[in-house]
């Protein structure tokens, strides 16, 4: 479950 959200906040920063 943890992956998940680690691959949701890798694409917040990405998109910052």
């Amino acid at each position: 479950m943890s992956i998940m959200i680690l691959a949701m906040i890798s694409t917040t920063q990405e998109n910052k």
